[in-house]
């Protein structure tokens, strides 16, 4: 399970676009079949860049962040 702004997500979870959440209890794929087939690789690097502005609209164009969800986050979804 991944947390994705704040929300836990795993591969095969549902989402609800019309009311931007997660729908609980629903998976395209059962904990075996996840098991079996998902494959992890080590990420041996990471980029990073500093914003030093307070900015909310400057923090979201680094991270290239669409409207729908800069909306979703400026709302607190």
């Amino acid at each position: 399970m991944v947390a994705a702004i704040g929300r836990p997500f795993s591969p095969g979870m549902l989402y609800d676009c019309r009311h931007d959440s997660l729908i609980p209890g629903l998976s395209l794929w059962d904990r075996d079949h996840l098991l079996a087939n998902i494959i992890e690789r080590p990420q041996y690097y990471s980029d990073f860049e500093i914003v030093a502005s307070d900015s909310t609209e400057d923090k979201l164009s680094v991270l290239n962040v669409n409207a729908s969800l800069a909306a979703s986050f400026m709302s607190g979804l």
